[in-house]
């Protein structure tokens, strides 16, 4: 069994982002409100930076199938840490430094994820002194103040389709030059699809429990952390 090239999957996971940021980029161009276009241009480069952290994420949990990327340093997203789910849960900025030190990833493109990062996480609880001048704007002040609450937005960044469509499909080839040529990952894709098809068949245990248990993902749970374990600690043993 060959097992396809990572780049159909990562490319799927760009394409419905690519897809509504130039819908969003459209609805910018044909607005004359300088105040109201930024705020949609805005919302347009975030909903393209989520969608290529998506494919960071997963080109992460394609690596630890690898082999390259550690189950420890893997972070499991949010309400996200049952058997049976491998997940990268990390954040862009970690992600990015995991596959530049491996050698995955090459461009750069530090200003939109700063952009990103602070209009996602940015905020402030500030308290201390801080300088000003008198009353008469005549001497420096060196006062304490707080406590303050800091949540301004970032600088817009003008952006294009094109040239996102350009990174995202830069930053996929890198990904896909690595992972699928330098790496064991499709080779290993296909022993986990080997061990799956050997697990047991419709276990009579587990099966009879079914028609009886008031919430039978309980039995699926179980039977995943026997065999499969939490990002596939048990499936992956070995590899």
């Amino acid at each position: 069994m060959c097992w396809p090239s990572s780049r159909g999957y990562l490319e799927a996971i760009l394409k419905p982002h690519v897809a509504l940021t130039g819908t969003l980029l459209g609805m910018a161009r044909s607005d004359d409100t300088g105040d109201v276009r930024c705020g949609i241009e805005t919302a347009a480069l975030l909903v393209f930076m989520a969608g290529l952290d998506k494919v960071l994420s997963l080109a992460c949990a394609f690596l630890h199938v690898a082999g390259q990327v550690d189950r420890k340093w893997l972070k499991s997203s949010p309400g996200q840490s049952w058997a049976g789910l491998l997940t990268c849960g990390n954040g862009m900025t970690e992600k990015i430094g995991k596959l530049r030190a491996l050698g995955a990833l090459h461009t750069e493109f530090a200003l939109l994820v700063e952009v990103r990062n602070y209009y996602i996480h940015g905020h402030s609880l500030l308290a201390g002194y801080k300088i000003g001048t008198n009353e008469e704007c005549t001497e420096p002040t060196l006062r304490p103040y707080g406590p303050s609450v800091g949540y301004g937005l970032a600088p817009s960044v003008g952006v294009t389709l094109t040239g996102l469509k350009q990174l995202g499909e830069g930053i996929i080839e890198e990904l896909v030059e690595y992972i699928d040529r330098k790496t064991p990952w499709q080779e290993n894709m296909r022993a986990i699809h080997r061990r799956l098809k050997s697990m047991p068949h419709d276990p009579p245990k587990e099966l009879a429990q079914v028609a009886t248990e008031p919430d039978p993902s309980r039995i699926v749970e179980c039977l995943n952390a026997k065999h499969v374990g939490v990002q596939w600690e048990k499936l992956m043993a070995g590899l």
